[in-house]
C-alpha cells in the first residue's frame, strides 16, 4: 500500500471509532431512519476499505489473475450492499432471523473477504516463481 492509502485507511478507522463512541449518546442525530452514526460508519468504512481494495486490485491486475472480475468486481458490489444495508430501515425479519438490512450487510461483508484472499493457484505460482528465482541466484553465485 502506498503511504497516502495507509493514512486514509487509518483516518477511516478513527472515523469508525468516533461512530462507535457517538452511537449511544445524545449526539447521535437522526434524520428519519438515517442516523449520524450510519453516515459516519459509511464514510469511515469506505475510507478504511477503499485503499485496501485499490491495493488488492493493483496487485491482482499486475499478477494477471484469472477471472479478475470475481476478485475485483465482487468486493465493490459488497461495498454497495453494505451501504444499502446501513441506509435501509429495519423492518420485519426475513426467515425469522435477520432483517433485510442485516442480510444486505452480511452478504456485503462476505463479498469484502475477497479483498485479502488471493486465487489459490496464484499463491502456488508465486511460490514456484520464488523457488526458480532462488535457484537462479544460487546458480549464478556458483559460476
Amino acid at each position: 500500500m502506498k503511504v497516502w492509502e495507509t493514512i486514509v485507511s487509518a483516518l477511516g478507522i478513527l472515523v469508525l471509532f468516533v461512530a462507535f463512541l457517538v452511537y449511544g449518546t445524545a449526539w447521535n442525530a437522526s434524520w428519519g431512519t438515517v442516523k449520524a452514526t450510519d453516515l459516519l460508519t459509511i464514510i469511515g468504512g469506505l475510507m478504511f476499505v477503499w485503499p485496501l481494495y485499490a491495493a488488492s486490485v493493483r496487485r491482482k491486475r499486475k499478477d494477471g489473475v484469472a477471472n479478475a472480475w470475481i476478485w475485483q468486481g465482487l468486493p465493490a458490489v459488497g461495498m454497495v450492499l453494505i451501504v444499502v444495508g446501513l441506509l435501509l430501515p429495519n423492518g420485519p425479519s426475513v426467515w425469522g432471523l435477520f432483517t433485510l438490512p442485516d442480510c444486505f450487510y452480511l452478504v456485503g461483508v462476505l463479498l469484502l473477504l475477497l479483498i485479502p484472499f488471493y486465487p489459490i493457484n496464484a499463491a502456488e505460482q508465486a511460490m514456484i516463481e520464488d523457488q526458480v528465482d532462488d535457484d537462479v541466484q544460487e546458480d549464478s553465485a556458483r559460476h
